[in-house]
């Protein structure tokens, strides 16, 4: 038997739904369908950020192989943009050439996120100079924090028990994992490092209001080309440098450029627009367990019970914020 969906327009009787409500079929099904689209981009922009987070929890290990090859903080970043930025224009242009237009307005706005985004790097290496890596890092992981009270502010968005209860397991995983002594607390280093995770921050609630209505990947592309051409002035590569690079060299500044750069921005950028920039950065505190485990098997470091327990905590505040997210879509 084939039930005649329009008989609904002239017996609304058959679409009463326990006595009270008056839903219509075609109606519960296009609500279905939509919460479904809206349920699929959620995921789609959570594996996003995942990935991101993966990409750039490499960037600390391949920068320190690239240091080992004789390339300066500077160096590694002028390389690191100007490699992503070809690989993106010649890429985009050949196969997706409408994402490579903008307008005047646009590209003044991808100007000033590809500034914001160097000022951070620089004080974070400035930084790295006066303190260690691990205080470091877990100066600049307080941006989540930060994150959430900029889109309370500038976005009404609330900073609910469940973001809270995750920030907090994840800012303690990294406590543990990255451990907590520290005998080089410069005062200067911890000021650098915690502007370099404000401006982080800014910088994430800033693409969640630029990106909308332009797609991620045209923001990636102009982002990382203003990023390229205003660190260039600090360090210009040149031919007789570059043919003095060795093989392990260019292989880490490719990483850097490929996987960090390309591939981590631009999937940052689609994750902040599909779920918003406070659940990504909670979701980018990933980045150091993904750090810790790599510098285990590609450097040989060692891991300690502490730092065990630190990646369980962090693991255990991402999944709390999922399996929440979950189990109120369902």
């Amino acid at each position: 038997m084939r039930l005649n969906l329009s008989a609904t327009k002239n017996f609304p009787n058959l679409s009463l739904i326990a006595g009270e409500s008056y839903i219509t079929l075609p109606l519960l099904i296009t609500q279905r369908s939509e919460l479904n689209s809206i349920m699929n981009r959620h995921t789609r922009g959570t594996i996003e950020i995942i990935i991101s987070a993966i990409c750039f929890g490499s960037l600390s290990v391949f920068a320190r192989v690239g240091y080992k090859s004789g390339f300066t903080a500077v160096s590694i970043l002028s390389y690191r943009f100007l490699l992503a930025s070809l690989l993106m224009w010649i890429i985009f242009s050949l196969f997706f050439p409408k994402l490579t237009k903008v307008s005047a307005r646009q590209a003044a706005a991808f100007f000033l996120l590809g500034v914001i985004s160097n000022i951070n790097t620089i004080f974070m290496f400035l930084g790295l100079e006066r303190i260690s890596a691990p205080l470091a890092i877990m100066l600049l992981y307080t941006y989540p924090a930060m994150v959430l009270i900029l889109t309370a502010i500038f976005f009404r968005e609330r900073a609910t028990g469940i973001k809270l209860a995750s920030l907090t397991m994840s800012l303690s995983g990294i406590y543990l994992l990255l451990g907590a002594a520290e005998q080089r607390a410069d005062s200067a280093g911890v000021i650098l490092v915690i502007a370099a995770a404000l401006v982080y921050a800014i910088y994430i609630v800033m693409s969640q209001k630029i990106l909308k209505g332009v797609s991620a990947y045209t923001g990636g592309l102009y982002i990382n080309t203003f990023a390229a051409a205003t660190i260039l002035p600090l360090h210009a590569p040149t031919l007789e440098e570059a043919s003095n690079i060795s093989p392990i060299g260019w292989l880490a500044i490719i990483m850097l450029a490929v996987v960090g750069t390309f591939v981590a921005r631009l999937l940052l950028l689609a994750g902040v627009e599909k779920i918003g920039a406070g659940e990504a950065s909670l979701l980018s505190t990933l980045e150091p367990l993904v750090t810790v485990a790599l510098a285990y098997l590609i450097l040989g470091e060692k891991l300690t019970l502490g730092q065990l327990g630190g990646g369980a905590l962090i693991l255990a505040g991402v999944l709390s914020l999922q399996l929440h997210n979950r189990w109120r879509k369902e």
